[in-house]
């Protein structure tokens, strides 16, 4: 029962007990902080283990956040070495989780592909100790075949001077034969008079005829 203790106006919680073999009636009563005093300690413990199990919640977040991104933190970070072409760079961790698989399996992949990119550079060397080596031969025949063709315009142009040293002799000959054959005709038409200046002087000359020499 609620009531009011004293002349104090405090609140009381009382308890009346009838005690009818003595005809007695036995009254309890107790103020209502004192009563409930066990409660608010109660509710004050209640509070403490909840801000309690609070933080242990939160540092326990905090423990696990850090345990699965810090893998994850330093599998973003081999990342970006890899992209900038730095392939020694190593992610693999200790951890027997899936990130840790992942970042082991990173690894494998980025010692796989430093391994293609060394044959890649060395196929590259090959190839380009090939086309080295053909372009030189290649330069070797080109020259060779300038060569060839200077070789081959001079004789053609010493064909050609020799024609025309043949052709300017074979025109002099022409000349010089003519010159000949007109020469020969003068002096068979020389040799000629002569033979008919020799007939006539052999000729008998008549008494009545003068003895003048034929003329030609």
């Amino acid at each position: 029962v609620l009531g009011v203790f004293g002349g104090w106006g405090t609140e009381v919680l009382r308890v009346y007990v009838h005690l009818p073999e003595l005809g007695w009636c036995v009254m309890a009563e107790m103020s209502e902080k004192e009563a409930f005093a066990p409660v608010a300690v109660l509710v004050n413990a209640m509070l403490l283990i909840l801000v309690g199990f609070l933080l242990l919640a939160i540092i326990s977040a905090i423990m696990i956040s850090g345990t699965i991104t810090e893998p994850i933190v330093k599998l973003h970070h081999g990342t970006e070495e890899i992209i900038n072409g730095n392939l020694d760079h190593r992610v693999g961790t200790s951890a027997r989780d899936e990130i840790g698989q992942l970042s082991r399996a990173f690894d494998e992949m980025t010692a796989n592909l430093k391994e293609s990119r060394k044959e890649l550079e060395e196929y590259s060397r090959s190839l380009e100790r090939i086309v080295k080596n053909r372009t030189a031969k290649l330069d070797r025949r080109i020259a060779d075949t300038e060569q060839q063709r200077l070789a081959i315009m001079n004789i053609a142009v010493d064909i050609e001077d020799a024609n025309k040293a043949k052709e300017s002799e074979i025109a002099e000959r022409k000349a010089a034969q003519k010159e000949l054959s007109g020469a020969n005709k003068k002096l068979q038409d020389a040799v000629n008079r002569a033979n008919q200046l020799a007939v006539d002087a052999q000729a008998p000359t008549h008494p009545n005829t003068p003895n003048t020499p034929n003329t030609p």
